[in-house]
Parts: C-alpha cells; structure tokens; sequence
C-alpha cells in the first residue's frame, strides 16, 4: 500500500482516486507524493460557491455508472 514519508524518486506507482474526492498518489516505493495530492471535488465546490451557483440540487454522475450528491460542508461527494 502507500502512506509513507517524503519521495524520494520519481516513479508514479499508483493513484487513488477516493470516493470523497480526494487524489493520493505514491511512489514505487509505496511513499506518498504528497504534493501531487489533492482534492479536486473541494476545488471545485470552493469555485462554484464562490460565483454564486447554487449545489444543494446537483447530481454527481460517477464513472461506475452510480450517482452522488454534494456534501458542502466538508466539500465532498456522497454516493447514493
């Protein structure tokens, strides 16, 4: 698995694309790449937000065919 300390090359092993939205990353040697870590989702509620537009109604299409919803409070994706 991953969750190591600091990389120490640079070979992307795996990539992990959590149900909450969060991108881990890690080395071959199962270190994590923290600083290609990141959370797309709570960018993305942080933008919406910030313009305006209203989440409360939208509908999250995942790529395995299920559907979520918006969680904003803690800027994540809840699946149904």
């Amino acid at each position: 698995m991953c969750f190591g300390e600091i990389m120490t090359n640079k070979n992307i092993k795996d990539i992990f694309f959590f149900g909450n939205g969060t991108v881990a990353v890690c080395d071959n040697k199962g270190d994590q790449v923290v600083e290609l870590q990141f959370n797309p989702v709570r960018d993305f509620i942080k933008k919406a937000k910030k313009k305006g537009f209203k989440l409360d109604k939208a509908i999250i299409h995942l790529s395995n065919g299920k559907s979520a919803k918006i969680v904003e409070d803690n800027y994540s994706i809840l699946e149904d």
